[in-house]
């Protein structure tokens, strides 16, 4: 989640520029940006409706979902970016 929190930071600040090298099209950028938002406020009806004595854990359910496909994307990524050969 940091690796992908930083990569919104920074295309905030100075933009995306069409993603390039990013999982195969353009737009990916907008997609990992999403899934990190929708991981980061997931967390909000667990924080606010579970009780105490693990009431409410099924709530986590959404965010764990998210998370991991966030965490596929940024690792796919990854070492799609280290696998390429040196030019």
């Amino acid at each position: 989640m940091l690796a992908a929190l930083k990569r919104l930071v920074v295309g905030t600040v100075r933009g995306h520029g069409g993603g390039v090298g990013r999982a195969g099209n353009g737009e990916s950028w907008r997609l990992d940006d999403m899934l990190l938002v929708a991981t980061v406020t997931s967390v909000a009806p667990f924080v606010i409706l579970a009780g105490a004595n693990e009431v409410g854990t099924h709530f986590l359910v959404v965010t764990v979902v998210f998370a991991s496909i966030l965490t596929g994307r940024v690792v796919a990524a990854a070492w799609r970016s280290r696998a390429r050969p040196s030019r």
